[in-house]
This record gives structure tokens, C-alpha cells and sequence, in this order.
């Protein structure tokens, strides 16, 4: 029997899983794509991630909190239920190698040169395996222990305010940007990790309006990144901050007070956490997605699939552009299908997997049953002959 997740539990994972590795850069994603004064769009994506999360919740709620793999695999014929989890599982586990290669590269571009992004990505992806094969449960209580670990680093964060420079918010909204499709879905891409809940809700606490606590997390993470960017476009010209790789752990470099100038590793050490908590979801996930397939427990060959297919990925040889193509290729693929997942809550009828397990019990009865009554009959025309 599994624990059941409550919803504060649910609301820290999900703001441990969305703040991701691009959130070092999004200052300068979302400067480049919509110009001065753009951390307004920022609430407008944390709006949309609000109501497709309200979308999410009404279609499970119509699926009595069916997992989007169950639902899938009751409604389509099995070739096809395959592909639909299967491709989806496999995108999962490389979007969890995307994202620890992108930490050890940012860990290579900030720290150390000579450091070994395949020996650093293994590791981590170690990590991320060994914490994925204890389920969801153990994720959750892990996402706790880290938030309670690094949630103090905002107050360091909101000393930063009295540096802003008012002159630098110029009276123009949305000015000088250069809006591209590509920008916008990598902006979008670091509020991606929510709609794993459509894998969590079967282990939601039950009658739980898990929607309260979903669009308080993503408010918070919106806020979270609207204060990131505020901050830059306050502290750094506009020109400079499309410029910057990575703005925020640059950022402590433009402020006067010097203590935190040496708190730029310790943040991003804090974020291991978050890139940890993300891949293990998503690995997860894609586990989920196997077992639904199964008629046995494959637990330990699904991890093992999942781990080879992630060390394969570590020898590819991939540059920093090419790192970061991917890393957009995967989440454009992903958008697609958290759009189809979405559609198929309320295109599918309610189906009742219990209920076509007894349906199917009782045909193959009635079949077996069925040849039994020509044998009766002719034992009572032989007993009439004699």
C-alpha cells in the first residue's frame, strides 16, 4: 500500500522539480525574446502553466485520478497504447540526461574548465536512478528535505533590492525584443516538470483538491523568477543581460554588498538538488510508463533499460550548442505531447479498468463453459437408446 502524498508535500515537489537548470539563464531568455521591462511576461506564462494545471485536474478528476498512462492503456488497442507510452517514456529519460549534462556543463563553464562533464553527468544520473527506483514517495520526502535545505538562500537574494537602479526600468513595456517561436517555447521551458503530475495523481491523497496547492507552487516559482529577473534588468543594462550567459550567477558580481559575491557557488551547489529532483521525476515517470505495460514487475529490467539508455547518451559527443539544440528539440517534442495528453482527458470516456477485467473474466467463462452443454445432451440421448 502507498503512502498517500499530501498537498504541501505536493506543492514543494513541484517547485523543487520546475526550478530547473535554465533558470541561470532565463533573465536573458526572456530579455532577448521581449525586451525592456519583459519579467511582466513572466506572470503570463505562470498564468497559462495555472490554467492548463486547472485543464489537468478536471480531466483527471473525470478519469477518477487515473494516471494518463492508464487511461491510454484502457482506451487504445495495444500496438497503439504502446507507442504512446512507450515514445513518450523514452523522451522522459533523455530529458533527464538533458538535464544533468546541462548542470555539469554550467559546472564547467562557472567552476572548472578541466571538469569532466561525461564523469560529472554520470554521477549524477547515478544519483537520479538510485533515487527514481524508490518511487515517488521517497521523491517527495527527499524534495522536502532539500527545500528545507536551501529555501533560506532568498533572504541573501532580497538584500540585492536595495542596488536596483530606478533608471534602468524604462516607462516602455515589451520594447526592443526580438519574439521568436523557438525563444518563446525556451522560455516556457523553465516552467516544464508540472505536467508530470498527470503520471502522480493515483498516488495523490484521495478527495485532496490538489489544484489549490499546484497553482500555489506555480505562483510562488512565477514570482520566484519574476524577482530573478526584475533584479537583472534592474542591476544591468539590457544590452549586457542578453549578453551574459548566465545572468544569475552573475548577477552577485553587479551588487555593492560584498558578502554575497561569495555566496555564487553555494547557490548553484543548491541547485544539484533541483536537477537531482527533476531527472529522478521524469526517470520515474518513464518507469511508470513501462510498468503499464507489464503484466509482471520489471522494476529492476525497466531500471536498468532506462540506465543504459542514459550512459549511451553520456558518450555521444555534444558541444555546448549543440547540448543546448537538444535541450530545445526535447522540450518542443514535450509541449506537443502534454498537449495531446491534455486532449485525451476529455476526448476519452470515464472507462473503468476494473470493471473490463471482470467484463473479460466472464466472457472467457462463459467460452469455457459453452462446450460443456453438447457433451450433457449427448449423454442423455445415449441414456434414452439404452
Amino acid at each position: 500500500m502507498n503512502t498517500p502524498i499530501k498537498g504541501y508535500a505536493l506543492a514543494i515537489l513541484l517547485f523543487m522539480i520546475v526550478r530547473g537548470i535554465i533558470f541561470f539563464q532565463l533573465p536573458s531568455l526572456v530579455t532577448k525574446e521581449f525586451g525592456t521591462n519583459s519579467w511582466i511576461m513572466l506572470y503570463v506564462f505562470t498564468a497559462l502553466v495555472i490554467a492548463h494545471l486547472y485543464l489537468i485536474y478536471k480531466g483527471s478528476k473525470k478519469h477518477q485520478n487515473a494516471s494518463i498512462w492508464t487511461i491510454i492503456h484502457t482506451h487504445f488497442p495495444k500496438p497503439v497504447a504502446a507507442v504512446l507510452i512507450i515514445a513518450p517514456s523514452l523522451l522522459f529519460i533523455v530529458i533527464s540526461f538533458n538535464l544533468a549534462n546541462s548542470y555539469a556543463r554550467v559546472l564547467q563553464f562557472t567552476s572548472d574548465p578541466s571538469v569532466n562533464i561525461r564523469i560529472v553527468s554520470i554521477i549524477i544520473l547515478g544519483v537520479v536512478l538510485f533515487t527514481a527506483a524508490h518511487g515517488l514517495y521517497t521523491i517527495t520526502k527527499t524534495s522536502v528535505l532539500y527545500y528545507l535545505f536551501t529555501f533560506w538562500i532568498v533572504f541573501f537574494e532580497l538584500l540585492q533590492f536595495d542596488d536596483i537602479e530606478l533608471q534602468r526600468y524604462t516607462p516602455f513595456f515589451l520594447k526592443d525584443g526580438h519574439w521568436s517561436l523557438s525563444g518563446t517555447i525556451d522560455v516556457f521551458g523553465a516552467f516544464l516538470a508540472y505536467e508530470t503530475i498527470m503520471f502522480m495523481t493515483p498516488y495523490l491523497e484521495k478527495n485532496m483538491k490538489w489544484i489549490s496547492y499546484a497553482a500555489i507552487s506555480s505562483f510562488v516559482i512565477g514570482t520566484y523568477y519574476t524577482m530573478y529577473c526584475f533584479l537583472s534588468q534592474g542591476l544591468l543594462p539590457i544590452e549586457q543581460i542578453e549578453d551574459v550567459r548566465f545572468v544569475v550567477l552573475r548577477l552577485y558580481g553587479a551588487t555593492r554588498i560584498n558578502a554575497l559575491e561569495y555566496i555564487t557557488d553555494l547557490l548553484f551547489i543548491t541547485f544539484i538538488f533541483s536537477a537531482i529532483l527533476t531527472s529522478s521525476v521524469y526517470t520515474w515517470s518513464a518507469l511508470e510508463g513501462f510498468k503499464t505495460l507489464q503484466k509482471k514487475d520489471r522494476h529492476k529490467e525497466n531500471l536498468f533499460i532506462a540506465g543504459v539508455i542514459m550512459l549511451a547518451l553520456c558518450y555521444v559527443p555534444l558541444n555546448f550548442d549543440e547540448s543546448k539544440k537538444l535541450f530545445s528539440i526535447s522540450n518542443t517534442i514535450l509541449i506537443c505531447i502534454i498537449i495531446l495528453f491534455t486532449l485525451l482527458y476529455f476526448i476519452l470516456p470515464y472507462k473503468n479498468k476494473k470493471a473490463n477485467n471482470n467484463t473479460a473474466n466472464c466472457e472467457n467463462t462463459t467460452e469455457q463453459a459453452a462446450p460443456t452443454a453438447p457433451s450433457s445432451s449427448s449423454s442423455s440421448e445415449g441414456v434414452t437408446q439404452l
